[in-house]
């Protein structure tokens, strides 16, 4: 999917800055599938200035467990200046480890957005 077809969305963003231009983690509300207490979707996270990779930006395809507030990485792609892909990634089915999340403002938003029934579909 074209990165510019997904509508990104943010908990909050500053005023005049659009999920296309501005630095921050975006989700594609579409993309939010709830399967039980399982919840896959995608989420991009964009940077001012590359890191030490000369990764710019990340789309990445999570699973969240909201029982037990843990994210796990399906796959993901890394792209750099320009939009350039430089890496993918991807775990196999049975090698997805969940971490838990942490407890402050950025977490705790992404969770109740995730894990809102009404926020997903099956």
């Amino acid at each position: 999917m074209p990165l510019s077809a997904a509508a990104w969305t943010s908990a909050a963003l500053p005023s005049g800055m659009t999920p296309m231009n501005a630095c921050g983690s975006f989700i594609d509300p579409a993309s939010l599938v709830r399967d039980g207490s399982i919840v896959r979707y995608v989420t991009r996270t964009d940077r001012l200035v590359a890191d030490a990779d000369g990764v710019r930006m990340k789309v990445l395809l999570l699973v969240h467990h909201c029982r037990r507030r843990a994210t796990g990485l399906i796959a993901g792609d890394l792209y750099g200046e320009g939009g350039r892909l430089l890496r993918s990634i991807r775990n196999p089915a049975g090698g997805i480890w969940f971490i838990p999340m942490g407890n402050g403002a950025g977490p705790r938003q992404v969770h109740r957005r995730v894990c809102a029934r009404d926020a997903t579909r099956r």
